[in-house]
């Protein structure tokens, strides 16, 4: 599919916008250094990714989305009994599995799944650092998902996103030397 095919219909125009939206909340994820505040800027994300997804007919994506949604607000309460239990990384990997399963589109669905369980693992993290760590190889199987759906701002993003990283593990380095 080229480029301008993307945005040949109604339904592709909406779904390239909803995406830019999504670009736009997603700039600000990683740059962070309150875990809270990158759970609950990853959460509106997600709930963009979702639409963008949907819209674009990439099933895996809608729905490992969905998921992403939810976790991310359980993380945010982590601090609570209720949301600090590890089970719920455990649960969020199996939903995960679970719903590839069920949006199964070939082996293209792996890619969201293996990124989203990354991500459970990051953003169960306190660290802020960890987080970033390991959302890199997370982004990275978003960033091959996206372009092989035609996602347009996923792709932009993502690599906007690990260049974000890669500055802000910079910053906290040069930080480090300097205090040192």
């Amino acid at each position: 599919m080229g480029f301008w095919e993307l945005f040949s219909t109604p339904q592709g125009v909406a779904a390239q916008c909803v995406g830019f939206v999504a670009m736009g909340v997603a700039f600000f994820i990683y740059a962070f250094r309150d875990r809270r505040k990158i759970l609950f800027t990853k959460l509106i994300a997600d709930a963009l990714w979702m639409i963008h997804y949907v819209l674009l007919g990439a099933h895996s994506g809608a729905v490992i989305n969905t998921i992403n949604v939810v976790r991310e607000g359980v993380f945010y309460h982590k601090e609570k009994p209720w949301a600090s239990h590890l089970f719920w990384p455990f649960l969020f990997v199996a939903a995960n599995a679970v719903s590839t399963a069920f949006s199964w589109q070939g082996w293209i669905s792996l890619l969201p799944l293996v990124g989203s369980s990354l991500n459970v693992l990051a953003l169960w993290c306190a660290s802020p650092k960890r987080i970033r760590l390991i959302a890199l190889p997370a982004l990275t199987m978003w960033e091959i998902y996206s372009i092989l759906v035609g996602s347009v701002s996923s792709t932009i993003v993502n690599g906007i996103s690990i260049v974000s990283i890669l500055f802000a593990m910079g910053r906290d380095l040069l930080e480090r030397r300097k205090n040192a």
